[in-house]
């Protein structure tokens, strides 16, 4: 099962984050199928590389993705994408949590009598 298969979670946890479709198809990938390198998404999900660039940055600057540096041939680096399960759960664990005490008391303050 996916960290993020649920439909609604899914919608709620894309509005927050400001995530695409493809962002969520990424993270559902790399949480099934474990650390893959940028062409390996790519080919998998049936999109070019460069398609994907808006993605992966979105992903790591959400914390949803960990990016690492492996070592190469001469040329560009090349990356591995992945998730970390534990610190992704914690992330959205702790955010929710937040939000909902932002949430409760910003609704009391604007709402009591």
């Amino acid at each position: 099962m996916s960290l993020i298969n649920l439909g609604k979670a899914r919608q709620i946890i894309a509005f927050l984050y400001g995530l695409s479709s493809t962002d969520l198809e990424i993270v559902d990938l790399l949480f099934k199928r474990g650390p893959l390198k940028g062409d390996e998404i790519a080919s998998l999900l049936g999109l070019s590389k460069v398609s994907l660039s808006k993605s992966f940055i979105n992903l790591v600057n959400n914390g949803f993705v960990v990016r690492e540096r492996v070592r190469g041939g001469l040329g560009k680096p090349a990356y591995v994408y992945r998730v970390d399960k534990q610190a992704l759960v914690a992330k959205l664990l702790n955010d929710v949590k937040t939000l909902s005490q932002v949430l409760e008391t910003w609704i009391k303050e604007t709402y009591s009598t």
